[in-house]
């Protein structure tokens, strides 16, 4: 891909003009509002067959999306919840072991504490800018350092690049919720 500034990726990629497999020509993608569509013979879809598997809008945005993170891919959910649902589901197992920033928000803390912790998954919530506090959580059966920056409510801040080298060195992925800055602001960030 050319590099592009922010700007042109927030407005031009994604688009309907460069999405390949579109069937329209639109400047602009429109809202697809089809729950299904059609397929020409019974076992041959087209590019989109039902909206909960793909959608014209929906990969728009995702491909918009991985632009501005600079990544191959991007996924949109419905809701934040169902985002944090799908990746611990994806990168833990029971016996795992989840580093949390002290401030994280109420409902992620509720899914680990309440949902996740019943399948033998455990946290530690830690205030991750003191890299002692941080480095003496980490177990062995450590996989996922959980981070917002900002957090929700407190706006406390976290080196998100900093935290990523302690990580790196006892193979953690490094998790961060983006609730109020956008790819923009928080690639400005770093």
């Amino acid at each position: 891909m050319k590099q592009y500034r922010n700007e042109t990726l927030a407005v031009r990629f994604g688009d309907s003009v460069n999405q390949k497999a579109l069937y329209s020509q639109d400047v602009v993608t429109p809202i697809h509002l089809s729950t299904t569509n059609y397929w020409k013979q019974i076992d041959q879809p087209g590019p989109y067959e039902y909206i909960r598997s793909q959608n014209p809008t929906r990969n728009a945005l995702e491909q918009q999306l991985a632009a501005l993170e600079h990544a191959n891919y991007a996924f949109a959910f419905a809701s934040g919840q169902a985002a944090e649902t799908a990746v611990l589901l994806a990168v833990l197992k029971s016996g795992n072991h989840i580093i949390g920033y002290d401030d994280l928000y109420g409902g992620t803390k509720r899914l680990i504490n309440s949902v996740f912790n019943n399948f033998g998954i455990e946290a530690d919530y830690v205030d991750v800018t003191k890299e002692a506090e941080l480095v003496k959580r980490i177990r062995p059966n450590t996989k996922i350092i959980w981070l917002e920056s900002p957090t929700n409510p407190l706006m406390k801040l976290a080196d998100i690049e900093f935290i990523s080298k302690i990580a790196k060195k006892h193979n953690i992925l490094v998790v961060v919720d983006n609730t109020f800055l956008t790819p923009y602001l928080q690639n400005l960030s770093i």
